[in-house]
């Protein structure tokens, strides 16, 4: 995408392995554990083609992006860790 659409993004997004992002309409929201037990609140900001995720008690920011079926977000990861390169989705609930 060129450019996120700002009502797209607010909803809760889930992925089975990882959990559950839940935006809302005000650059907030909650990060749930795929168990549903540990929830953790968080900041979020749209930076046009991409936007940028910080979840309470972790480092950096996370980043993420809109598949143009804008039935899907996904994580690319870019620390330099075995995991670099790697994406994870999250579909919408």
């Amino acid at each position: 995408y060129e450019d996120i659409p700002e009502d797209q993004l607010p909803g809760s997004w889930e992925n089975n392995k990882y959990g559950t992002f839940t935006f809302n309409e005000n650059g907030g929201g909650v990060f749930t554990d795929r168990r549903g037990k540990q929830s953790k609140k968080l900041k979020y900001r749209n930076k046009d083609s991409w936007f940028s995720v910080q979840v309470d008690g972790e480092e950096g920011e996370r980043t993420f992006y809109l598949r143009k079926n804008d039935r899907t977000i996904y994580e690319l990861i870019t620390e330099n860790n075995r995991w670099k390169s790697r994406r994870n989705d999250y579909s919408k609930k």
